[in-house]
């Protein structure tokens, strides 16, 4: 037996339609399941109308009855929150970070593509080959080929091999290949 019970503006709404005699008959069986748990025994329209409501009054019983257990029971006030293990082996990458490995694969993906295009085919994950091309990316090799539009792929094609031979790092590869260019009097007519 409870002494009070939630009566939710639906609840009223539904009884809006009804004539006066099923207002009270539903408000009646509706009082009496709430509060003292007798099921009505209902016909026709309010019947129906009660079976909707009835699930809604049943989980606000629930939680009453939930809450006068006590409700969840308070965490120990002396116990010591676990501390955090610190041997990890391997920090994981954070999502946003996650995003910038892949940015940078598909920079490479497209700096592969673009360089095959111009005849410097395979071999883009060779150590020495990605020292002096991870920087230069597609638009390193445009600003070569708009300097070298017909032999701008022989330019670094020929770069590639003297770099790689020579197993030499560079800092600024498009000045590099332009500088290297400059040097050996490569010309736009089939090189040097």
């Amino acid at each position: 037996m409870r002494d009070g019970f939630v009566f939710y503006r639906s609840f009223y709404e539904s009884f809006s339609d009804l004539s006066k005699k099923d207002k009270l008959i539903l408000f009646d069986a509706l009082c009496n399941y709430a509060l003292n748990d007798i099921e009505p025994e209902l016909t026709g329209t309010p019947s129906a109308i009660f079976k909707l409501l009835k699930p809604q009054v049943d989980a606000n019983n629930r939680r009453y009855e939930n809450g006068c257990k006590g409700g969840r029971p308070k965490a120990n006030q002396t116990e010591t929150k676990p501390k955090p293990n610190n041997n990890l082996n391997e920090t994981k990458l954070k999502p946003k970070e996650q995003d910038k490995v892949q940015v940078k694969d598909k920079e490479k993906d497209k700096v592969q593509v673009q360089l095959q295009a111009v005849g410097c085919g395979g071999g883009f994950y060779d150590d020495d080959f990605f020292n002096i091309f991870k920087r230069l990316g597609v638009e390193g090799i445009d600003r070569i080929y708009d300097k070298y539009p017909n032999t701008g792929g022989n330019l670094i094609q020929t770069v590639y091999e003297e770099v790689k031979d020579s197993k030499r790092e560079v800092k600024d590869p498009v000045a590099y290949v332009l500088g290297y260019a400059k040097k050996v009097g490569w010309d736009d007519g089939g090189g040097a």
